[in-house]
């Protein structure tokens, strides 16, 4: 018998998102939306600034009301996308859930960037567009880069 161990290479990689970058973002939209607030208990709730005694204080007030709870809205937004996104690469190809894959036979080269970066350049000649791949952003990344350089072993890796 062999003393060897078969390691086999995956057939299909999950990568949900890591926790830390969506956690900061929504820990940026709460304290967005709870300055925007605490800005319009200011002046309409506790009743602190006079629009005519204190006009530019009532509109900093205004303004970090109406500010502020739209920008802490739209990160709520995002870090609730961030927490769901999924990359799957499988022997089909490679992208998000719910979204169209990119075939393996479209990739045409690979850039690895600095601190855990890739860059999947896919498509045609004339227009590539590219995936961008972060060790931060993704859970289980040593072996999505894995199957990535099982699948093309063909397409150049700068």
């Amino acid at each position: 018998m062999n003393d060897q161990t078969d390691v086999t290479e995956p057939t299909r990689v999950e990568c949900p998102a890591a926790k830390d970058p969506p956690t900061r973002l929504l820990i940026m939209a709460l304290v967005a939306v709870g300055f925007g607030l605490y800005c319009a208990y200011d002046i309409w709730v506790a009743g602190k600034y006079d629009p005519e005694e204190k006009y530019l204080y009532y509109l900093m007030n205004l303004a970090g009301f109406v500010i502020l709870v739209p920008v802490g809205l739209v990160f709520l937004v995002k870090a609730i996308a961030m927490f769901r996104r999924v990359l799957v690469a499988d022997a089909e190809g490679i992208g998000y859930e719910g979204k169209p894959r990119i075939p393996w036979g479209q990739v045409k080269r690979l850039a690895m960037a600095d601190k855990g970066l890739l860059h999947v350049h896919y498509g045609e000649e004339g227009s590539l567009r590219v995936l961008k791949l972060d060790s931060w952003k993704l859970k289980n990344y040593a072996e999505l880069i894995a199957l990535i350089e099982n699948k093309t072993p063909d397409v150049p890796i700068e």
